[in-house]
This record gives structure tokens, C-alpha cells and sequence, in this order.
């Protein structure tokens, strides 16, 4: 009888820590606040064997590996825009997929470098690289959503 209360105490301790222990969120950090120099965008192939074949081409335009296949500078109201979905901490969560192949990029012109953001939408991927150093978050579904709906918008037209 002396070793069952002891014993119960233990389990009880033991399921009150994990009843009381904090919980991880699946909310992820935004990044760095994005410099307010000229911000352009760039629809990108994602496909890497294409990429690869346009290599040797000297009429390609590249963001990073991946061929441009049309720019765009940002409007002052899309500028704020993009820089409000990237803040938004809702815009971000943890992604499941493995890949990352970018069809959208940005880049935003900084007197010191540049910041550049490359998303995988389908991937639900987002990468910020500053002064060649890279970050990747994951997407929540609505952030990717936000993100493509934006994208859209910005070469509607174009």
C-alpha cells in the first residue's frame, strides 16, 4: 500500500505535465520588415530541366537558377500590399512538402542589397535571401492563396 501512492503521484505528476505543457504553434515568424527601396517582380519557370536547357542562352534573363519569363515593377500600392501579406505572421505556417520550385519572385532594392523573396507557391515554399544568405519558411494554405492572388493581379494584362 506504501508504494501505490508514490506510484500514483508519479502518474498524476506526470500527466499534469503533459496536460500543462506549452504547445508549439504552427503560426511561423514573418521575416525581416522589406527595405522600402523599388520592388520589382518576376514570374519565373519553375521548371529545373528547362531551366537547365536555357543555361548557355545569352537572351535568358535569370533569378538566381530559374529563367525570367516576365518582370514587372511595383507600383507604391502594390509595393505596401506585398509588404503587408509578408508581415502578416497568418501568411506563414508549416508545410509538409518537400519540393521548391519558384514560379514567382521579388526583389527589393536596398542601399545596402538587395532582398530577395522567391515562392513556391504549389510548394506552399517561400525563401528570403539577404547579402546571399537564404531563410525558407513554410506557407500556410491562405498565405499561399494571398500570395498567388496578388501575383496574379500584378501581371494581369501583361
Amino acid at each position: 500500500m506504501r508504494l501505490r501512492l508514490p506510484i500514483a503521484l508519479i502518474i498524476a505528476a506526470g500527466i499534469a505535465a503533459v496536460l500543462l505543457w506549452p504547445r508549439g504553434s504552427s503560426r511561423v515568424e514573418a521575416p525581416p520588415k522589406l527595405g522600402m527601396g523599388k520592388i520589382t517582380a518576376f514570374r519565373l519557370n519553375p521548371d529545373v530541366q528547362e531551366s537547365m536547357k536555357n543555361l548557355g542562352h545569352n537572351d535568358t534573363e535569370f533569378f538566381h537558377s530559374w529563367p525570367v519569363l516576365k518582370s514587372s515593377e511595383l507600383s507604391e500600392d502594390q509595393a505596401a500590399r506585398l509588404r503587408a501579406i509578408v508581415q502578416d505572421p497568418d501568411t506563414y505556417g508549416v508545410s509538409d512538402k518537400k519540393c521548391f520550385e519558384p514560379g514567382a519572385a521579388f526583389r527589393i532594392e536596398d542601399e545596402n542589397s538587395p532582398t530577395e523573396l522567391l515562392l513556391s507557391l504549389e510548394c506552399k515554399q517561400a525563401r528570403v535571401i539577404v547579402r546571399h544568405s537564404a531563410v525558407s519558411k513554410g506557407l500556410s494554405e491562405e498565405g499561399a492563396e494571398e500570395f498567388k492572388r496578388f501575383f496574379d493581379a500584378v501581371f494581369a494584362g501583361k
